[in-house]
């Protein structure tokens, strides 16, 4: 499998791919960023080469694909992947209500609080 960063470079490749069954990913940007059915071609290949100018963070998003580990809610990246999250940072201690949120209603309270929501719900800390 190739993954290249123009459509000419697609258009080069893909002849030779007809001959020896490699298929070609034309990608721009972020590589996390491709389609599912992109990224599962990616995941499943035993090998992926790379085209001259798909940028000095490729290698590392190719290896997260690669992978196949998600972030917390699901996806490969926080925002604008499809997927509807909510980022839910409470404050404080559960000590005494002066010191936050938290304190104002316990921890119970709190996790109880951030679960109405119908979008997958991540927590986050400082």
């Amino acid at each position: 499998m190739w993954l290249v960063a123009h459509h000419e470079q697609a258009t080069q490749l893909a002849a030779l791919g007809y001959q020896t069954g490699e298929r070609v990913i034309v990608a721009s940007g972020d590589l996390r960023a491709l389609p599912f059915e992109a990224r599962e071609m990616i995941s499943f290949a035993s090998e992926v080469k790379m085209g001259p100018g798909l940028g000095e963070d490729a290698a590392w998003q190719l290896e997260v694909i690669r992978r196949g580990h998600q972030i917390p809610g699901g996806g490969l990246l926080m925002f604008g992947s499809g997927f509807d999250r909510r980022l839910v940072a409470i404050y404080g201690h559960p000590s005494g209500p002066g010191l936050g949120v938290l304190g104002e209603q316990g921890a119970e309270g709190a996790s109880n609080a951030s679960d109405q929501s119908p979008r997958a719900m991540v927590p986050t800390v400082q």
